[in-house]
């Protein structure tokens, strides 16, 4: 792992420090600043930190001891992760918790820990396995796998050339003749279009594509929809909401002067940052934009990958805290019954499987 960062125990009776983020304040556990050089397996250096946080100044990496979670003898113990996907984490979280799960995603590594997938049993692209063997082997098609998928260099440029500006009527699609026959025996036809945008509400872009084959009710769809498959489907595309903030906090005094001249000229930038109606935006534009990017922009498509991965991860937190646990360190009752299965492989990444297979 390239320049990581480590979740570390508090020291006994430490102080809030100035810098932390409000999951850290209530939690046993902190982050360290980022590393300045990568970790040397062969030395067992960590890495030197940035700068040292609650005193810590040289953590020791661990992937899967649950033993490594204590705070022993002035000694502590690390879990190294990336910088950019804990970034991705914090933002996953947010989502779809409301908010960062810190000792929870310690307590799933406690019972889950794999040192070579991160969990147990987490899925990957099928490239990753492949690439990661004792040392790292660069494979030609698989450079996004080391792109940064955080500060993705010519994203906000490529964002900014979307077409935001552009009013639409209710349909994207251009109007075509419909043989009468046919709509008579199309059983969607008779279906009012509140039911029928139900129907698409509940159906990826795969599927709809499909049904726009199966039913010529459906050539015609709503420009919103595509809002919705941008939020369902690509909900790596941050960007959009950062620029529709920074721009609402720029244009709204503006917009809001006495001057109508002005008010005119700029409504059309204005009304980016307000709450945007469906109408208002060509969203699928927009959505066939963000398809070419995840495809040509490295980063893109390995911030997409590892989304993926992520929200995984968030999910698992969740089920286990709808379980319930009363500490993070898995318990003697959880260990005796098999709950806790961390260790150096998993059945994934296990190199005796994969050879017990070939044979």
């Amino acid at each position: 792992m390239n320049l990581p960062r480590y979740i570390v125990r508090k020291p006994p009776n430490a102080k809030p420090e100035k810098d932390d983020e409000d999951y850290e304040r209530i939690s046993d556990f902190f982050v360290t600043s980022q590393t300045t050089k990568p970790p040397d397996a062969y030395d067992f250096d960590p890495g030197e930190l940035a700068y040292a946080r609650y005193g810590v100044h040289t953590p020791e990496p661990v992937n899967y001891e649950v033993c490594a979670l204590d705070f022993q003898g002035g000694e502590w113990w690390g879990i190294p992760v990336h910088d950019a996907c804990w970034k991705i984490f914090e933002r996953i979280s947010k989502l779809r918790t409301g908010e960062v799960d810190l000792e929870g995603f310690v307590a799933l590594w406690a019972r889950e820990a794999c040192g070579e997938c991160g969990f147990q049993n987490l899925k990957q692209e099928p490239v990753v396995q492949k690439c990661r063997l004792q040392w790292w082997s660069h494979k030609p098609g698989t450079e996004y796998l080391a792109a940064n998928p955080r500060d993705i260099p010519g994203l906000i440029l490529a964002l900014q050339q979307i077409p935001l500006d552009q009013h639409l009527p209710e349909c994207v699609f251009p109007l075509r003749a419909i043989d009468e026959r046919l709509s008579s025996a199309d059983t969607f036809s008779v279906l009012p279009t509140e039911l029928k945008d139900m129907v698409l509400s509940h159906l990826s872009s795969k599927d709809i594509g499909n049904l726009r084959l199966a039913s010529r009710t459906f050539q015609q769809l709503p420009n919103r929809l595509f809002f919705r498959l941008i939020r369902d489907e690509l909900p790596w595309f941050w960007e959009i909401d950062e620029l529709r903030a920074a721009c609402a906090e720029y244009c709204e005094p503006l917009y809001n002067m006495q001057n109508p001249l002005l008010s005119q000229l700029l409504s059309v930038h204005a009304v980016r940052g307000r709450e945007l109606l469906d109408r208002d935006m060509n969203w699928l534009e927009i959505y066939k934009k963000l398809c070419l990017l995840k495809k040509s922009m490295l980063g893109v498509r390995n911030r997409a990958r590892i989304w993926t991965v992520v929200e995984e991860v968030v999910a698992r937190i969740a089920r286990l805290r709808e379980k319930g646990w009363s500490q993070v360190e898995p318990t003697i009752e959880e260990r005796e019954s098999g709950l806790v299965t961390n260790g150096c492989y998993c059945p994934l990444c296990n190199p005796f499987t994969e050879m017990i297979t070939w044979r």
